[in-house]
Parts: C-alpha cells; sequence; structure tokens
C-alpha cells in the first residue's frame, strides 16, 4: 500500500500520528510528507511496531527537525524492516529520531540519503535500547547515534554496517552524559567519536576510516601530562577489546580534551584507556566496490575475533547489504541474528 499526503501545504507535518498503544504499522509506503512520515507520540506509552514500511522524500524547512520516524516517548517499540531514505532538511534530519524511548528494538533497517544530520538518532533519556542488523550509509553526519540531551543509559549498537557517513558510531555530544553504552560486532567504514559519554564498552567491531581519525573519545578527564596516563581509575570512562582501527594518518585516535590533545597512536591510545586486544590495520573485503562487506580473514584476524566468535558485524547483515538490501518476505522474516555476546 502507497500513501500520499492529502495536502503538502505550508501547514501540513506529518503523516500518519499515532496516538494509541498497541498499533501495528506494515507494508506502507509513505512519500512526501512534511517533517515527518510517521509519528509516535508519548500518549501512547509505547507498544508500537513499524515493520516493512518503505518512508522517503519527507522535507521540511529549516526550523525544525525532520525525520522518516519521530518517536516521542514510549516502551517496548519496535521498528524493523524500514526503507528510510531521501530525508531533507537544511538544519536537521535523520531517518529516525527516538527521544526517551525505552527497552525498545529497532533492527534491520535501511537508512541512506540522510541529508543534514543522523541515520538513527536515539536521544533525550532513553533506556535499554537495542539498535541491530540495520543498514546505514550517506548520512551526512553519523550513521547511529546516541546522543545525551538528557541522561541516557543502557543502550546496545551491534551487528550494524554503516559506510559513507562523517562518523560511523557517535555516543555522548552533550553534557548531559550518555551511560553504560555497548558497541560491539559492527562493521563501519567510517570513525568512532565519543563526547561526554561514560562507560562505554566496545567489542568485536571494525573501525575503518577514510579521514584523519579512527576514534576520538573527547571529555574534560582528569589527565596527567603529555603520556596520557589517566590519575584515577574511576576516570576511565571508554574500554575497547578485539577491534581493529585504520585511519589515514598512524596518530588517528584522542583521548581527552580535543581542544587541548593531539592526536596519538593506538599503543597511547590503548594505555590511557586500559584497552587491550586492538589493532591498527586497513581490513581487506570481499568486494567494497560492490558493497561486500565480509572481512577477508587472515590469521591475525581470526586470532583476534576470539574463539567461536566473530569480528565485525554478522554475515547476515552483510550479505543481505551485498545483496542491496531486500525488503524480506515472511518467509525470511523471522530468521533473525542473536544479540551476539554481552
Amino acid at each position: 500500500m502507497t500513501l500520499y499526503p492529502s495536502t503538502v501545504t505550508e501547514g501540513t507535518s506529518r503523516y500518519i500520528y499515532v496516538i494509541s498503544p498497541y498499533v501495528l504499522l506494515q507494508g506502507l509506503e509513505l512519500l512526501g510528507s512534511r517533517k515527518s512520515g510517521i509519528h509516535i507520540t508519548s500518549e501512547t506509552g509505547g507498544f508500537v511496531t513499524v515493520r516493512g514500511c518503505a518512508i522517503h522524500d519527507v522535507f521540511l524547512v529549516p526550523q525544525d527537525n525532520a525525520q522518516g520516524i519521530f518517536i516521542e516517548g514510549g516502551k517496548e517499540i519496535v521498528v524493523q524492516d524500514c526503507h528510510i531514505y531521501d530525508i531533507f532538511n537544511v538544519h536537521s534530519a535523520n531517518s529516525m529520531t527516538l527521544c526517551k524511548t525505552i527497552d525498545s528494538l529497532f533492527e534491520d533497517n535501511h537508512n541512506h540519503d540522510i541529508h543534514a544530520d543522523n541515520g538513527i538518532n536515539d536521544k533525550d533519556g532513553g533506556h535499554g535500547n537495542e539498535h541491530r542488523g540495520n543498514v546505514s550509509y550517506d548520512c551526512d553526519q553519523t550513521g547511529i547515534m546516541i546522543m545525551g540531551q538528557a541522561e541516557h543509559h543502557d543502550v546496545q549498537v551491534h551487528d550494524n554496517l554503516i559506510y559513507g557517513c562523517r562518523d560511523g558510531i557517535g555516543v555522548g555530544l552533550h553534557e548531559s552524559g550518555v551511560y553504560g553504552t555497548r558497541v560491539h560486532h559492527n562493521t563501519v567504514l567510517d570513525s568512532l567519536n565519543l563526547q561526554f559519554a561514560q562507560s562505554t564498552t566496545v567489542w568485536n567491531c571494525v573501525f575503518q576510516s577514510g579521514g584523519k581519525l579512527a576514534c576520538t573519545v573527547e571529555g574534560k578527564f582528569n589527565v596527567q601530562g603529555v603520556g596520557l596516563k589517566l590519575e584515577k581509575a574511576e576516570d576511565t570512562v571508554f574500554l575497547a577489546r578485539r577491534t581493529v582501527f585504520s585511519a589515514s594518518d598512524p596518530a588517528a585516535f584522542i583521548f581527552g580534551d580535543r581542544a587541548k590533545t593531539n592526536p596519538v597512536g593506538l599503543d597511547t591510545f590503548a594505555r590511557a584507556t586500559h584497552s587491550s586486544e586492538l589493532l591498527c590495520t586497513k581490513v581487506e573485503f570481499e568486494n567494497a566496490e560492490k558493497h561486500d562487506y565480509r572481512i577477508k580473514l587472515t590469521p591475525e584476524l581470526r586470532k583476534l575475533a576470539g574463539d567461536g566468535d566473530y569480528l565485525g558485524a554478522h554475515e547476515s547483515v552483510l550479505k543481505l547489504a551485498a545483496a542491496g538490501c531486500p525488503m524480506r518476505s515472511r518467509d525470511n522474516a523471522a530468521k533473525r541474528i542473536s544479540d551476539g555476546k554481552k
């Protein structure tokens, strides 16, 4: 089913407006909306599922945000198998904007051509959300952003493929704080950027940045001297294991106040953050030109991944991306990846 806005005059703001819980929106195509394709209000309390919908050509004047899906608040919301693209705005545009969203799942979505901001923007006081199996690319800012304009807790980001964005994954940004974010098993052809984020853990990821920086962990930390040695253990805000980084410059890492700290190499960065089992090397993919980002595993990379584990996003996600992210059918919709290793 394809739905068009009944009017696209200046007063038109959004198309589907959900105000009740226990709603299923499935198999819809929404195009040409102003501000949002789907708006889920906080009055619902949550318990809304959006599945298999195509939302595109959403646009707005610069004074507000545009997004394919806007969630104002609620818990146990599920967005699966949606194709969201061509979201336009000069000021801010996201495929999804999630405010005060709790214990919700965003899975196997295909987001691209987001003109002004982020693929997914999870923000402002949520907790317990999970972002897995998503493919995000060609976003002007960040592929997946966990933003803390209010305290944000315990979000999991895993088994996603991200490329063609300014930053691949972002955590924090505002000083209200993002706490306890778990980032694992992602394949990212961009950088990792943390600002004012606390207790972030990263494992079994691949970050291959085309720019000078592979990872930035920014904040006003209590750092001693040019060696970046932390004065107190409680100042540790970032911990990485079994992860591969790469950038155009060997000094590809920042830890501390970005305005006062020069980029450093991997060894110095690892010591400062108490991280281990990290590599700084360029990873080869099966066929990057055709967006087949399955890793060509060397003995070194196999060892890094760990026994019975894997490096980067799950193969099922990468195969789906290489096939052009076709919409799921009833036959394969139940075949999901697990939530990975904790």
